[in-house]
Order: C-alpha cells, then structure tokens, then sequence
C-alpha cells in the first residue's frame, strides 16, 4: 500500500526530480518481484544521479577530527528504502548480509572498497544466523569474552574486491549474488543505497555480522573461505541526520478522501513511468 502511496503522490504534486523518478520506479515494483528488467532500469536511473540531486556536498579532503558514519534516509516505507550513506576516511562497514534483499549502490562522490561473498551450498538460512547472532549477543552483554561454544561458520566464495568510484556503474547486490559484503571508505564518500524490500526482522531480514576465517597462506586465492558469524561490533555506530535534499513530491500534495489520481511521465532516459492509486495517507518520508 505505501508504495501505491507513493506513487500517486508523486503524480499529483508534477514533481520531475531525479529522485522523483528514482522512488516512483521502484515503487512500480510489485512486492517480491524484482525482475531483470527492473533492475537494469533502476541501476540507470541511479546511475544519472549526482550530489545536487540529493542536496550534498562534497566536503574537502582536509583531515579532521574523527567523526561517524552518518545516513540520512530520503524515503522509507515498506517496499524499499533509499537513503544516503556518509563515510568518513578510514571508516567502514563490517561483513554483513541482506537476506532475501537486492540493494543497489552507487557511489555519489570519494572511493569505495568493496568485498563481497557469495554463500556456498548448503548456504545458511536467516532463521540459524538469527539464532547464532542472538546467543553471541547475550554472551557479549554478560561480558563473556570467550564463546562457549564454537562460533558458526559458513563456506562462502568471494566474489568482487574492487573499488567503487563516481565513474562506477551502480552495484547490484541480489539474494544469491554478493550478499555478504564489506565496505572502506578510501576517501570522504557518499554513497546511494536502494534495499528492495529494507530490513524487516520479523519478516526474517534481520542483519548478521561476519568475520572471516583465517585461511592458510598456501591456500589457492580463489579457495572458498569460512565466514564466521559474530556479534554486532560495539565499537560499530552509524548515526542518522536529517536528509534535506529534494523529497520524492508529496510536500505541497493536498490529501482528501475523494478519486484516486492516476499519470505519467518521461524521464530523460526515455524510461516512462506510469504512476496510480490513492493519496488517502502518506508513507514516511524524509526522517533522520
């Protein structure tokens, strides 16, 4: 519902922002159905937006005092979230998952590491992460600094180790395609992320945290690794801001109980989008 929402407020306020026309592809996505075609056209979409379209800009390399990682969340609603990610120099995201997510990355400005991993067969189910990532956490919260048990580990093969620049296409990461990934900020870095669906614990999308095992030297660099499930990192913290860039068009929208609305429109791509349904009320949009 909140992405039909979406939708016909878009249509109804004219708005032909970039990321207009980013938020009313995506919620043109039925539930579930991410189709090959849906993502080619998202990536492009993703790919045509710069930091002007999002209202950043591009600090100066000029080293300071350390700060977080922030985000700062242009929609979020049930279907898909999009948000910015600011990364300081040095700063990084752990091993981590998206369990039955695509997530679309695209840096804006700086440079990315990335390292990704795909699970070997049998691959872990969310339901064993969960459990195995739970049980961690309570022993790191009674302060028990050695496991009681032998952690879990999965065979997982890498598959990307690259960085990611503004010159990069959008990244795809997909249920059974680089799911398992890390990122180092290289540089001061921006970087877009679309989930389709976000997280959603109790629809069995929680995040997990890996670390990787270590592996002999000897060992073949394309040899499959184990990953290791871990507890969140303590010393991990990413801190929200408010987004204040261009909203998805539902600011001047009026709402009223009456017809739905229904339009379109063309993006420069040539990509049309047909928008439909009722502004009875609005998703969230725009939170810090």
């Amino acid at each position: 519902p909140g992405s039909s929402l979406l939708l016909a407020a878009i249509a109804a306020s004219g708005m032909t922002s970039e990321v207009a026309f980013l938020c009313s592809r995506a919620a043109s996505v039925p539930a579930g159905r991410l189709r090959e075609v849906d993502r080619i056209e998202i990536a492009k979409l993703m790919d045509s937006l710069t930091t002007g379209d999002l209202g950043l800009v591009q600090p100066s390399r000029r080293p300071g005092t350390p700060s977080p990682i922030y985000t700062q969340t242009v929609y979020s609603g049930p279907d898909f979230e999009l948000a910015v990610f600011l990364f300081p120099a040095g700063s990084s995201l752990p091993l981590h998952d998206h369990p039955d997510m695509s997530v679309f990355s695209k840096v804006l400005y700086g440079a990315l590491r990335m390292r990704c991993y795909n699970w070997l067969e049998p691959a872990p189910s969310p339901a064993s992460l969960d459990d195995a990532s739970r049980q961690l956490e309570l022993q790191q919260q009674r302060g028990l600094t050695a496991a009681r048990t032998p952690p879990e580990s999965h065979a997982a093969m890498a598959c990307a180790d690259t960085v990611l620049t503004v010159e990069s296409p959008t990244f795809v990461l997909r249920p059974d395609f680089a799911n398992v990934h890390a990122f180092e900020a290289t540089e001061p870095t921006a970087v877009l992320d679309l989930q389709m669906p976000p997280y959603h614990a109790a629809r069995g999308r929680n995040c997990h945290y890996f670390q990787r095992v270590d592996v002999p030297m000897s060992q073949a660099q394309r040899a499959p690794e184990q990953l290791c499930v871990i507890a969140a990192p303590p010393e991990f913290c990413i801190t929200g801001q408010p987004y204040k860039g261009p909203l998805p068009g539902i600011g001047r929208l009026s709402i009223g109980s009456g017809r739905g609305r229904a339009g379109g429109v063309m993006h420069p791509s040539g990509l049309s989008v047909v928008f439909s349904g009722r502004p009875d009320s609005l998703p969230p949009i725009g939170r810090g």
